[in-house]
């Protein structure tokens, strides 16, 4: 009896969204021949894409993550930054997507955070939201 062998694929594109639907994330990894990365956010309070240096792709032990800067970059402002969690997810099939659980993080540092020097306490807050959705493969 000969087993077939099943070429896996893996999964370039993310859309996912909390349970309400009211906060949705789509990520597509960079492509070949210099195609950038592409982040889309649909938030009430924010809607905006990012593209290729707009987005930093992080790595610790071969988990990645991708940060965008949500600040307004006023004087005074607080830093907002989105992280996203991207789960490795491989396809059997390019055509199907398959189900994902991820979540984000979106760090808050008060205004005015230079150093330690300047106040007390805790600078950052997080906020981590659950998010599920389907990952599939986006020819470039």
């Amino acid at each position: 009896m000969t087993m077939n062998a099943v070429q896996l694929i893996e999964a370039n594109t993310y859309n996912v969204s909390d349970p309400k639907k009211e906060n949705v994330i789509m990520y597509t990894r960079k492509g070949p021949n210099g195609v950038p990365a592409v982040l889309t956010i649909e938030f009430p309070d924010c809607k905006k894409i990012f593209k290729g240096e707009e987005i930093t792709e992080s790595e610790v032990q071969e988990l990645d993550m991708v940060t965008v800067d949500l600040s307004k970059h006023q004087p005074g402002a607080s830093l907002v930054c989105l992280s996203l969690l991207i789960p490795t997810v491989y396809l059997e099939n390019p055509q199907k997507a398959e189900p994902v659980t991820t979540f984000c993080i979106k760090t808050t540092r008060k205004p005015g955070s230079i150093g330690p020097e300047y106040h007390i306490g805790q600078d950052d807050s997080y906020e981590i939201t659950e998010l599920n959705g389907e990952a599939t493969l986006l020819l470039k």
